[in-house]
């Protein structure tokens, strides 16, 4: 489906943003989020919540972490259902360790994080039509969750609907495929 609209930056119309993010094995989406904590203050955009894409619990306190040192609340945190993706040793090797060290909240059990399709369906039910931008420095899972999910008690839309009436548009950090590679 073709968009009928000239993309806006988010300097000349601040909508809210949600992150979607493979937060480690490495350091990569730290600096990205630290960009974006940074923008959202310069140019006055609300966070509207960080969904992890992968299993690792741990990157929900590198986000809490980053988030705080950067001078914010921590927005709403969501995250894969699923097991086992992206949370063996090799990508675990500084999450553990920066979450234990500077995230209180991580460290005590009282980080707050939603599965990836409460997470999505609450931010997006509760948005404006075309209110928001999500952008995705990660895999796809959470997305693809968020498109198959049916409407429930949170949205008589199902996410396909829910999608096209609330998301402005979705920026990623991708190749371009079918040509391109790229890891997420």
């Amino acid at each position: 489906e073709t968009m009928n609209h000239v993309f806006e930056s988010l300097s000349v119309n601040p909508r809210t943003v949600i992150l979607d993010t493979d937060i480690g094995p490495d350091c990569d989406d730290v600096g990205a989020l630290a960009v974006l904590i940074y923008y959202a203050k310069q140019y006055g955009f609300p966070i509207g919540g960080i969904c992890n894409c992968t299993s690792n619990q741990a990157g929900n306190g590198v986000i809490d972490a980053v988030c705080r040192r950067c001078g914010i609340d921590t927005p709403p945190l969501g995250q894969w259902h699923g097991e086992g993706f992206m949370n063996d040793a090799e990508h675990r090797k500084y999450n553990v360790a920066v979450a234990e060290a500077h995230s209180e909240a991580y460290r005590n059990g009282t980080l707050s994080v939603e599965d990836e399709v409460t997470f999505y369906r609450k931010r997006l039910a509760a948005a404006r039509d075309g209110e928001v931008m999500v952008i995705s420095i990660g895999m796809f899972n959470n997305l693809a969750a968020l498109l198959d999910s049916p409407a429930d008690d949170i949205s008589p839309l199902n996410g396909m609907e829910l999608v096209k009436a609330k998301v402005y548009a979705l920026v990623s950090m991708a190749a371009t495929l079918p040509q391109g590679r790229e890891c997420n």
